[in-house]
């Protein structure tokens, strides 16, 4: 889909920024696939609600969590064990102070907090269902503020990187 493409390219720049923890090329390729496949688990969502077009009702929306779990079990299935894989699928919903899902964990992995904002940020720039489009230096500023559930070192590099690129100017 766009959004795991969009979500591939993001986390990719981040783990190419100055200052990013350095990764070993076979690590790089194993990251750019963690993070094309991070919402495989979307795949058990049935299409009904994955192909809607407005927004979902409370019943249709209990069912998106599931995703997590059950893109861990299938690349587990699929023998797609490398801890990048199982960070990406399992921990890109988790926030910093708990309230994500699954697991509901404060102790998230490092690339598990770069899949979170590159996911985050990718959703933001895209028209939804529920929420219109916001440009990128908006979404990069709105998840620098939520400092509680974002990794302020990620996303204050997204943030940076628009700002000194000049995109700051597009509003």
């Amino acid at each position: 889909s766009m959004h795991s493409l969009n979500t591939m390219i993001v986390g990719l720049w981040l783990l190419a920024l100055p200052q990013s923890p350095s990764l070993q090329r076979k690590h790089f390729d194993q990251a750019a696939l963690a993070l094309l496949l991070h919402d495989v688990g979307m795949v058990k969502i049935p299409a009904f609600i994955t192909g809607k077009t407005t927004p979902l009702k409370p019943d249709e929306k209990e069912k998106i969590p599931a995703h997590t779990l059950a893109g861990y079990k299938l690349m587990d299935k699929l023998g797609q064990t490398h801890d990048l894989i199982k960070q990406a699928v399992l921990e890109h919903h988790e926030r910093l102070d708990g309230s994500g899902y699954p697991q509901h964990s404060k102790q998230i992995s490092s690339f598990g907090l770069l899949v979170a904002v590159a996911d985050a940020f990718s959703a933001m720039i895209q028209l939804r269902p529920y929420a219109p489009a916001k440009d990128p230096v908006s979404a990069a500023r709105e998840l620098t503020e939520a400092k509680k559930l974002f990794d302020i070192a990620y996303s204050g590099k997204l943030l940076a990187a628009f700002v000194s690129e000049g995109f700051g100017k597009l509003r």
